[in-house]
């Protein structure tokens, strides 16, 4: 039971860490993405093909936006904030 609440918590921690600027989360958050992905691939016969093809666009999708340049340098001002 408590590994099942873990699970069903991380997403939620991982936006408010997102939204606080927490460098970890954005690391966390590529563990969680890649995570789902395996586990699509490795049941594809659980998962419909329409299913299969908004994983695999989504989960990049949401990568790139947290890693472009704009991210960055928000990234960047949290952590100098928090440092000084």
């Amino acid at each position: 039971m408590p590994l099942y609440f873990i699970l069903l918590s991380l997403p939620v921690f991982i936006a408010v860490g997102l939204l606080s600027g927490n460098r970890s989360a954005r690391w966390l958050a590529i563990v969680l993405a890649a995570a789902s992905l395996i586990m699509v691939y490795s049941d594809m016969a659980s998962y419909s093909s329409q299913q299969i093809i908004i994983q695999s666009i989504l989960h990049p999708v949401l990568l790139l936006l947290i890693f472009n340049p704009v991210s960055n340098r928000y990234f960047a001002n949290a952590a100098s904030k928090t440092e000084s």
